[in-house]
C-alpha cells in the first residue's frame, strides 16, 4: 500500500481537483492522509466526506512539520508527499513505484513541466504557463476552470498527453527532485535517522542534500531521481497568491544557506540540466548584468 500525505490550507477547488485526479488515476492500494492546517472553507469536511484520514490542526503549520505529522499516521511501505495544488496523470503510481522497485530506489519524484530534463522544453512550457495564467481569474476559479487551464497548457486533454508521453519516456529517469511530488520508501527515513527538518523552508532541497551526503558516507542507497514517465501537473505560481494565514509553528524557520554552505549546496543540491545554447548564454549574461546594476545579484538561495 502507498500512503498519500498532503498538507492543505483552504483552496477547496484545488483540493477537489487533486482528489478527483487521485481517485481516477491511481491503481495501487492507497490511503489518503490530509493534514488540514486550519482551513476555513470546508476543505477538512470535504476530505473526510470522501473517506480520507484528516488531521485537523488548530493553526497553520509549515510544510516539513505537516509531512512529519502525516508520516506518524501512515501505514504504507511508500510515502507519497504530494502538494494539494496538483493534478495526477494516469499511471503515475504504477510508473514511479515500479521504477523504484525495479531499481531499488528509496526516493524518487514525479516529473512535471517545471522539471523536464530538456531545458528548451522546460522553458517553452514555462512561457506557455504564464500566458495561460494571465487568461484565467484563478483566485476564484472552480474545479472545472482549473482543469481547463491544464488542458490549455498541454494544448489537448492532459490525460491523453500524459499517456503519449509515458510511451516516449518509459523507463527513463534523471537526477533531481521535484518538491511538489516526492515519493520515498519507508526505509529511507530509517537510513537517514530522522524525518523532515522542520526548520528548513526549502524542504525538498534540504532532503536532496541530506540524501546525497548520506550516500557519500554510507553507500546504502541510490541518489534521488525524477521518473520521466510518472507525471503530474503542478499549478506553479498560482496558489502562492492566495494570501494564506501566517504559519504558527513552535520552531524557527531558516533559509537553506543558514544550514548548508554554498559548497554543499553546489555539490549536493538538485540542479536541473542547463540550457547551454549560445542564445541562452547571451540572455543569461544580460539578465545577470541587470541584477548587478540593480543591486539584486546576491540573493540568498531559499529553494525551488
Amino acid at each position: 500500500m502507498i500512503s498519500i500525505i498532503s498538507a492543505v490550507h483552504n483552496e477547496i477547488e484545488f483540493n477537489k481537483l487533486f482528489l478527483s485526479s487521485l481517485k481516477k488515476n491511481t491503481s495501487r492500494d492507497y490511503e489518503v492522509i490530509i493534514i488540514d492546517n486550519h482551513s476555513t472553507d470546508g476543505s477538512a469536511d470535504f476530505f473526510e466526506s470522501e473517506g480520507c484520514t484528516v488531521i485537523r490542526n488548530p493553526v497553520n503549520h509549515c510544510y516539513p512539520e505537516s509531512q512529519n505529522i502525516g508520516m506518524q499516521h501512515a501505514n504504507g511501505n511508500y510515502f507519497c508527499f504530494l502538494n494539494n495544488d496538483i493534478y495526477l496523470a494516469p499511471e503515475w503510481d504504477i510508473q514511479v513505484i515500479d521504477a523504484m522497485e525495479k531499481r531499488q530506489l528509496d526516493i524518487a519524484s514525479l516529473d512535471s513541466f517545471q522539471t523536464f530534463e530538456d531545458p528548451g522544453e522546460r522553458k517553452k512550457f514555462h512561457h506557455r504557463w504564464r500566458r495561460v495564467r494571465k487568461k484565467t481569474t484563478f483566485l476564484f476559479a472552480n474545479e472545472q476552470e482549473l482543469s481547463g487551464m491544464i488542458d490549455r497548457l498541454y494544448q489537448q486533454n492532459f490525460d491523453l498527453w500524459a499517456l503519449d508521453r509515458i510511451k516516449q519516456k518509459s523507463t527513463h529517469h534523471f537526477a533531481g527532485i521535484n518538491g511538489s511530488a516526492v515519493i520515498t520508501s519507508r526505509a529511507l527515513w530509517s537510513k537517514l535517522g530522522d524525518n523532515w527538518d522542520e526548520q528548513i523552508e526549502a524542504a525538498d532541497w534540504d532532503l536532496h542534500i541530506r540524501v546525497k551526503q548520506h550516500i557519500e558516507r554510507h553507500h546504502d542507497m541510490h541518489p534521488p531521481v525524477i521518473i520521466s514517465s510518472a507525471l503530474h501537473h503542478h499549478f506553479a505560481g498560482v496558489t502562492f497568491r492566495k494570501n494564506p494565514e501566517p504559519r504558527n509553528c513552535n520552531h524557527t524557520h531558516l533559509p537553506l544557506d543558514e544550514k548548508w554552505s554554498q559548497a554543499e549546496i553546489e555539490q549536493f543540491g538538485p540542479h536541473l540540466p542547463e540550457d547551454k545554447s549560445m542564445l541562452h548564454q547571451v540572455r543569461a549574461g544580460i539578465k545577470q548584468l541587470g541584477k548587478m546594476l540593480s543591486g539584486k545579484g546576491n540573493n540568498r538561495i531559499t529553494g525551488h
